[in-house]
């Protein structure tokens, strides 16, 4: 992971989407909303791609947010992990 300019904003207007997967585990672990705003306007991110599915893996205020990039250019955030937690 290293810091760049954030990919989301360079898709033009920000579209970001969350799945129901992201939402349950925001409720579940009492994350802060503000997490999916900084990424939507964040000009500059800590974050990688993965390898093997191509999705947006950033480390925000000790989360991974996974997310996708959907066809029509808006971004789909699949889920959300504590830093302790791997990735599977």
């Amino acid at each position: 992971m290293g810091m760049a300019p954030n990919p989301i904003l360079s898709e033009g207007p920000v579209h970001l989407f969350l799945s129901e997967h992201a939402r349950f585990r925001m409720a579940a672990r009492d994350v802060d909303p503000d997490i999916v705003h900084e990424l939507s306007t964040a000009e500059v991110a800590d974050y990688k791609v993965d390898a093997t599915s191509g999705h947006l893996i950033f480390r925000i205020k000790g989360y991974r947010v996974v997310a996708k990039r959907l066809e029509h250019g808006g971004f789909l955030i699949l889920s959300l992990f504590t830093d302790d937690q791997k990735l599977v």
